[in-house]
């Protein structure tokens, strides 16, 4: 069947706008994956709007929500290890490994 046209992407993409997600990062991987799956569906001879409603299924409607908000925690995770790790680099007492449990950094 080959790739979608750009009217089908712009039909994900309000599916995509539909179902609440609105981390952008999240939006443009999702948006792949689907484009990816309804076309692989429509090489299995489904048309377009079939193809897209099963894979649509295929996901569940609360699963998107569920994908926002583990994104969302995640990127939290990785900016709290990023500042710590930028604290922890400016400590002198840690980078000569004399950082004790307990004591504060007093650089």
């Amino acid at each position: 069947m080959g790739e979608l046209t750009g009217k089908q992407i712009r039909r994900i993409i309000q599916e995509i706008d539909r179902s609440g997600l609105t981390y952008t990062e999240l939006q443009e991987e999702l948006l792949d994956h689907l484009c990816c799956d309804v076309e692989a569906e429509m090489n299995e001879g489904l048309e377009f709007i079939k193809a897209l409603e099963k894979v649509r299924k295929g996901i569940g409607e609360n699963r998107i929500q569920d994908i926002q908000i583990i994104g969302i925690l995640l990127q939290l995770n990785i900016r709290l290890v990023e500042r710590t790790r930028n604290v922890v680099r400016t400590c002198p007492a840690w980078r000569s490994g004399h950082l004790l449990p307990g004591k504060r950094c007093t650089a």
